[in-house]
């Protein structure tokens, strides 16, 4: 019978200043819309090939304060050429403002960079949005990578019936998706929450209550890493978009749905239950009768980081 044993790389790595926020709160990342300050790290703004007034973005008012809108709609065209003919976002964000600037419509939406600010194996997006919903994406996280398949992370989207689906897609492409059968009123705030985590699946939350899950049932053992994140849906406000490096507990997002304050630091992670565990072994391919190796820190203050685990079979 053959033994499993694994070579573990242990590097040093730096933390980025965008997850500064995860020392102090659960929040990595927080836009609160409150005047076009945040475009300074636009992907697209950026590049100086279009400005505020030619994509179309406006403030409106918001839930708290301020919100922002994009007004101009893709034609049929944009849509099929954004649906993955320029392969991944960032290529395609490149070719339509550079090479096809006055032919199409293009990512008018905000692009920002979703490294150090998404946690992809386990963690959480929220955000308000008013207004009447197209088919196509509320939210869509992309991977970061080359390929038309790489276009695909994590994303929440409106379907033919108007319903909101989310989705993540794994590194082996395999796409793990929730449904929901919400009826959505466009003259109200409706507040939106995604929670994923690798061994437990995903839950998508409208106005604090489940409307979709996979919790529990669920399981991949790795994702591709975070490129640009976009929320593109025209014509609707959106305002108070967080992200987190964990699920959030239904108290805390009625506290956001309340007061807008994101839930505190918790520096007690709880360990994962021997189920989480056989379904990260099952979603890697590995019998559930194999004991992995645990590594902790020598001091509980301490956190250890792994940059790859290799299996190597002998």
């Amino acid at each position: 019978m053959k033994k499993i044993a694994f070579t573990i790389l242990l590097v040093f790595l730096l933390i980025s200043s965008s997850f500064a926020a995860g020392r102090n709160g659960a929040a990595t990342c927080h836009l609160s819309f409150e005047d076009f300050t945040f475009l300074d790290e636009c992907f697209v703004a950026r590049s100086g090939f279009k400005t505020i007034e030619e994509r179309g973005l406006t403030l409106e008012k918001g839930r708290f304060g301020k919100g922002i809108r994009m007004n101009i709609i893709p034609g049929y065209e944009d849509i099929d050429n954004l649906s993955g003919l320029e392969l991944d976002p960032i290529v395609g964000a490149i070719f339509i403002h550079k090479y096809m600037k006055g032919r199409m419509v293009g990512y008018n939406e905000p692009l920002l960079w979703g490294a150090g600010n998404l946690n992809s194996s386990s963690g959480a997006v929220s955000f308000w949005v008013k207004g009447k919903l197209s088919e196509g994406l509320l939210f869509n996280q992309s991977a970061c990578a080359w390929g038309r398949k790489e276009q695909f992370l994590i994303a929440i989207e409106v379907n033919k019936t108007g319903g909101l689906e989310a989705y993540l897609e794994d590194s082996r492409y395999v796409r793990h998706t929730i449904k929901s059968y919400h009826l959505w009123d466009e003259n109200i705030w409706n507040h939106i929450t995604l929670n994923w985590d690798k061994s437990q699946g995903l839950e998508l939350f409208i106005n604090g209550k489940s409307a979709a899950s996979s919790w529990g049932k669920d399981a991949w053992w790795e994702t591709a890493y975070p490129g640009l994140l976009q929320f593109p849906m025209p014509k609707v406000i959106y305002d108070e978009m967080y992200f987190f490096n964990r699920p959030l507990t239904r108290k805390e997002i009625e506290t956001l749905i309340v007061k807008n304050t994101p839930p505190a630091y918790n520096p007690n992670v709880k360990e994962r239950t021997n189920n989480e565990h056989k379904r990260l072994a099952r979603a890697l391919g590995l019998s559930t009768q194999l004991h992995l190796p645990v590594i902790k820190p020598l001091e509980e203050n301490k956190v250890l980081s792994f940059k790859e685990i290799t299996p190597k079979f002998i």
